[in-house]
């Protein structure tokens, strides 16, 4: 931590002689003017962005354009080249980072809340079990959706959750979503989805001033938060970007079923450092590393029930880019600790019951290669990944109780073909994928011995193909279809792990097999100068689909069952109110059960699956004030596989804005669950109550000085 906080302070020392015309992301704008105007000042004009007029100085060396609040985001996560989402012949959604910066959350699981398609939208995880942050896109289920992060894999490798604390929405840039089976290009996990996180990158553009932002903030039930982020080049040709953050909140999380007499307030205390160098080589090369440490601790309400996580990940790339290719060569190293303790509540709440230390080693390495010329694209990726991880479990006084562990080695290959016409586009493609696991389970007895249970390694393979074509009615009006497949193999943590809530235990299964996914979608996308509209059609069937199965009051067994099945819509709705603001919206009704399998669960709803969910969200700039508004329909959802577990429905609305102060510092509020919702986030905890911070953001670097004077006027 201090060698980063001793980085941050070495990049405001960078000072830049050029003057330049960028974008909001420091890439340079093509056809910049740049006009003299009374008064020692400069107008400067490029088509698509704000006009803007500068008093000239000698501080003054790059000149940061903001864009007309975009309608049609674009995206690469989809099919790998970037499109707008109009263009695609899938569908995606996508956050950019004005959604971003005016969002009311205070953490990145519920800024996706409104994220078109996104299915945990009442995930809670400052105060969760880290077993249950896990993710559904477009109805899929959970676990059936891949998260990258910068490229590299997001979910814990051994249990399959998403360590969001690790992913501040201060250090998110973008977000950007495919909906529908992706195994054909990203491979294992992708059964339901692709969720791509993009966080603070470096600068790209040579001599940009450094810039940066020192926030404080302090709030109700007990919240307190502190940021900072910088960017700048530290080298003729080397670049970087570190971001600091620490946040606290606390609140009463237990519902009835799940309290005692000697509760106390919960407490959640959360922190992550992130540095990312660049150093370009050349015209043609770029070489990228990244660190990032996260650091999570939980207390729930009662002695002996407690969470606690922690995570470290080292990664590098190497691009070499040509006029007409890309190649990029990546490698990742990740290591996370878990420490799960929970009470013998309900019969002795606060008496230990188990300590479950759960540490993870995992190692991938990528490459990938994109060559397009005249109407076709075709691009290859593969990709290898290894996962070492382990449960161990003690009771009172350190007594050995049982241990489980193993390893998976996942190995991939997927080709993919585009091609555009006039008024059209095909994308074909397929990847074939391994994975073989090996995994163990130690067992203590009733005389004190140890019994080792060892299945068979066993080796799984499945080829996914996608097929999709977009055809253009009208040069506003456009028809998508496509057809994919999808494929999971169980974690290890589905096979070797188990553990309680309240008097429920949740058991493994080492019989585990892995799933197979198809998911048939079509859409119909208008996009005009100020408005877009989009209409897309799901079904996603799942055969072998892993969830828990109840076998009585206190016990519940992850299993395979026979198929899932899944038929919905999503509509979503952007509309531009001038060149300043804009409205989204996004609507979605699906519904998601068990077709085939044992009877008392046939027509069930899939767990942690909404059967309806609704968003609106507002942005606008003006004259430097940043303003946004939510209101998300968090639909009615179930924890069990036979729906006597209902977690309820609820409105939750949030507000937010940025006031510009002296000295080009800014003054930020935001209030999040003005409704007073009191919902479910789980069967054993309460969403976050309402939420109202107050704090103070403060520029680093003579760069971030002038990015501010830079604001959409309408």
């Amino acid at each position: 931590m201090l060698c980063i906080l001793m980085l941050a302070v070495t990049l405001l020392a960078a000072v830049p002689q050029a003057l330049t015309v960028v974008d909001e992301t420091g890439k340079p704008i093509a056809g910049a003017s740049i006009v003299s105007v009374p008064g020692d000042r400069i107008r400067i004009s490029a088509p698509g962005y704000e006009t803007r007029i500068v008093i000239v100085g000698p501080d003054v060396h790059t000149i940061v354009l903001q864009r007309a609040l975009p309608v049609i985001a674009s995206v690469r996560v989809a099919t790998g080249s970037p499109q707008t989402l109009h263009s695609l012949p899938v569908a995606a959604s996508a956050l950019d980072r004005a959604g971003i910066a005016s969002s009311t959350a205070f953490t990145s699981d519920a800024l996706l809340r409104v994220l078109p398609g996104f299915d945990r939208t009442r995930s809670n995880s400052m105060f969760s079990n880290y077993g249950l942050l896990r993710v559904s896109f477009a109805g899929a289920g959970n676990d059936r959706g891949l998260v990258l992060v910068d490229g590299v894999p997001g979910q814990d490798g051994f249990g399959g959750q998403v360590d969001w604390a690790a992913y501040p929405p201060q250090d998110l840039q973008r977000v950007e979503l495919l909906l529908g089976a992706g195994s054909a290009l990203y491979g294992a996990g992708a059964a339901g989805g692709v969720l791509d996180l993009q966080t603070l990158a470096p600068p790209s553009t040579q001599g940009a001033l450094p810039a940066g932002d020192l926030s404080f903030g302090t709030g109700t039930h007990g919240y307190s938060q502190q940021a900072s982020s910088v960017r700048a080049w530290i080298a003729p040709r080397l670049s970087a970007a570190v971001s600091l953050q620490q946040q606290r909140m606390q609140y009463w999380d237990l519902p009835p079923a799940y309290q005692s007499p000697i509760d106390r307030i919960a407490q959640s205390d959360t922190s992550t450092a992130s540095l990312r160098l660049r150093y370009e080589a050349g015209n043609r090369d770029a070489f990228e590393f990244g660190e990032r440490g996260a650091w999570d601790d939980q207390f729930e309400g009662r002695p002996n029930y407690t969470f606690t996580r922690r995570l470290a990940q080292t990664d590098a790339r190497y691009t070499h880019s040509t006029a007409q290719a890309i190649v990029q060569a990546a490698v990742f190293s990740r290591t996370a600790f878990i420490v799960n303790v929970a009470d013998q509540y309900p019969l002795r709440p606060g008496v230990l019951r188990y300590v479950q230390d759960v540490p993870t080693d995992e190692d991938g390495v990528s490459a990938s290669w994109i060559a397009a010329g005249g109407p076709s694209t075709f691009e290859l990726r593969a990709d290898a990944r290894h996962i070492r991880g382990e449960t161990r479990q003690f009771g009172a006084n350190n007594v050995f109780q049982n241990s489980g562990g193993g390893s998976q080695n996942l190995y991939g290959f997927s080709a993919q073909e585009t091609w555009r016409g006039a008024r059209y586009q095909v994308v074909a493609g397929a990847r074939f994928d391994t994975v073989r696991s090996y995994d163990q389970q130690l067992v203590s007895t009733a005389n004190g011995g140890q019994v080792a249970q060892t299945p068979p390694a066993r080796f799984d393979a499945a080829v996914s193909p996608r097929v999709a074509l977009r055809y253009d009615l009208s040069r506003t009006l456009a028809l998508r279809a496509s057809s994919g497949a999808g494929f999971r193999p169980p974690f290890l943590n589905e096979l070797v792990r188990g553990y309680f809530i309240g008097a429920v235990s949740y058991q493994p299964n080492p019989l585990l097999v892995p799933e197979r996914s198809r998911t048939n979608s079509a859409g119909i996308d208008y996009a005009g100068t100020t408005t877009r509209i989009a209409v897309d059609l799901f079904d996603t069937v799942v055969n072998d689909a892993i969830m828990f199965r109840t076998i009585d009051s206190t016990h519940q067994q992850r299993s395979n069952v026979a198929q899932t099945q899944t038929d919905g819509y999503t509509i979503s709705y952007t509309q531009a109110l001038g060149l300043c603001a804009r409205v989204s919206a996004a609507f979605t009704d699906q519904y998601a059960r068990v077709s085939s399998g044992p009877a008392p669960i046939i027509a069930k709803r899939l767990q942690y699956v909404p059967s309806q969910s609704a968003s609106i969200a507002y942005t606008a700039i003006a004259g430097g004030v940043q303003v946004g508004a939510t209101l998300a329909y968090l639909g009615q959802t179930y924890a069990d596989d036979r729906n006597v577990q209902p977690l309820g429905a609820s409105l939750v609305a949030g507000a937010s804005v940025r006031v510009p102060l002296s000295g080009a510092a800014e003054m930020q509020i935001a209030a999040d669950n003005l409704t007073g919702a009191r919902y479910l986030s789980s069967i054993d905890r309460y969403g976050t109550p309402p939420m109202v911070s107050i704090g103070v953001s403060l520029p680093l670097g003579p760069g971030n000085n002038q990015q501010r004077r830079l604001r959409c006027r309408p």
